[in-house]
């Protein structure tokens, strides 16, 4: 929605957040030597839930700090806006501290005695606000908005008076509806535990019944073993197969199924980062997943955006490490090993040093990501003080094997019962988000709370503004004046 197609009541004023912001610029597009002590590195994965987690951000030198603090150092009462990869993030300054952001994160000060930092906040996570945003993004592989752009976004200005009644209402409705929200996510949590049940019973031969006519899991197993061995026979050969033995198995299992271990049949590779990457984004020919990018999940499988991407000339000149799409990928060192995490890369990428993937044949990868959600890995790490995990921790896992057919019958069965369970929750937890959108649309077209005449109107604080923004140019183009004048006098001696 445009600036002219906004909605509003005639008290208010129509604007643009370049005119409602006292400052509107980025962070540094300069990544400085990154450490473990100094100052906050903040960067757009940091912002979650309108808040900056600071718990997991690397630090930049006090000399960096100083050259880097005129322009990338957020204060108290600025809202940040991720204007790179994942567009709308949004978060309140709303304390004091002393950090410096990357410029995926735009910052916003508006003029304080005319704009609430609140009311900016809120507007900026409305769709009015989000949809223009999202319409001049840029890019292929990674999305952005141009500081050009974000500049021209529309801005509906109330009275402040009524600014603030506004942010008191939505945080009314808000604060009954995250109740809500509370609950339904308590309820989801109860059944993720019967599909872990389901989960149980399908690696047991006990979801779906067996057909005879089915063609053997150990067929199955020569095929792929035969495409294995041909693919690689100029390259590495595969280790020979060991025997299983009845003491190793688990569980019994139907006679058409066969067990194996994990690196009988699936590669295991690491990710790696070599010295001197760049730490900031130089094209789009691959993308680079870190630890942190698996948060970007919305389903709990695919990685719905990342950070890192790079071009095709620095791939080569560091010899990055590609990995094939169909990879599964999972925390291999430190406390995010704990998280339980795993998802599927569908495009070649790379990744850092601290992720671990499994090259899955195609014809068992389906069934095989399902069994992976069995696997919890925090009780396959080693390590006290820092926990890892190895090749030689994944390497021998058993997996219970179904004839292919099965194998589609199982995951249709489980894709089945996951829509039943999952349905009726995520429709509630749909129109609680559908609520919120259309409380902060209502909100910005001044059907939230009733106009007051008394508070007056949004058209004297813009021309307030105005007059402020017109003082301040004359007084830089005074200053400037000065400055080459005592340049000139400084040249003459």
């Amino acid at each position: 929605m445009s600036n002219s197609e906004l909605n509003i009541p005639e008290s208010w004023a129509r604007t643009t957040l370049d005119i409602i912001c006292k400052k509107l610029t980025d962070g540094t597009h300069y990544t400085p030597t990154l450490g473990t002590e100094g100052y906050h590195f903040v960067t757009v994965k940091h912002v979650e839930s309108g808040k900056i987690d600071f718990t997991d951000t690397k630090f930049i030198s006090k000399k960096d700090y100083e050259n880097l603090k005129g322009n990338c150092n957020p204060k108290k009462g600025d809202v940040l806006f991720s204007k790179d990869g994942t567009v709308g993030k949004v978060c309140l300054v709303d304390f004091d501290k002393e950090f410096i952001v990357l410029s995926s994160l735009a910052i916003l000060r508006p003029y304080p005695n005319a704009i609430k930092s609140d009311f900016l906040r809120d507007y900026l996570l409305s769709n009015i606000a989000l949809d223009q945003a999202i319409g001049r993004k840029t890019g292929s592989a990674i999305k952005r908005i141009i500081l050009k752009n974000l500049k021209q976004i529309s801005f509906p200005m109330p009275p402040i008076k009524e600014q603030v009644r506004i942010v008191n209402k939505i945080e009314t409705y808000f604060s009954k509806i995250e109740k809500i929200e509370k609950a339904l996510h308590e309820s989801n949590l109860l059944l993720l535990k019967y599909r872990e049940s389901l989960l149980a019973k399908a690696f047991r031969g006990e979801l779906v019944p067996q057909d005879s006519n089915d063609e053997p899991a150990r067929e199955l197993l020569k095929k792929i073993k035969a495409k294995q061995e041909k693919n690689n026979s100029k390259k590495k050969k595969r280790n020979e197969l060991v025997p299983i033995s009845e003491d190793e198995v688990p569980f019994e299992i139907p006679s058409s199924w066969e067990w194996i271990r994990l690196n009988d049949y699936i590669d295991i590779e690491s990710g790696n980062t070599p010295k001197g990457l760049p730490s900031a984004s130089d094209g789009n020919d691959l993308i680079f997943i870190k630890v942190g990018d698996m948060n970007n999940s919305k389903d709990g499988k695919i990685i719905d955006e990342v950070e890192l991407s790079f071009s095709q000339k620095t791939v080569n000149q560091f010899k990055i490490k590609t990995l094939p799409e169909g990879t599964i990928i999972f925390p291999k060192r430190g406390g995010a090993i704990l998280t339980n995490k795993k998802r599927l890369i569908e495009t070649p990428f790379a990744a850092d040093t601290n992720i671990m993937g499994l090259l899955i044949p195609e014809e068992i990868r389906e069934y095989i990501w399902n069994w992976f959600q069995t696997i919890t890995l925090g009780n396959l790490h080693t390590g006290s003080t820092i926990p890892q995990i190895n090749n030689g921790d994944i390497a021998p896992l058993l997996i219970p094997i179904p004839p292919l057919n099965e194998q589609q019958r199982i995951i249709e069965k489980l894709i089945k019962c996951d829509l039943q369970i999952s349905s009726s929750i995520d429709e509630k937890i749909n129109l609680c988000r559908l609520l919120k959108e259309a409380i902060l649309n209502k909100a910005f077209q001044g059907q939230l709370v009733p106009q007051i005449s008394e508070e007056g109107t949004g058209h004297e604080l813009l021309e307030q503004i105005l007059k402020e923004k017109e003082h301040a140019d004359v007084n830089k183009k005074s200053k400037t004046k000065v400055s080459k004048k005592k340049a000139t006098k400084k040249t003459r001696k």
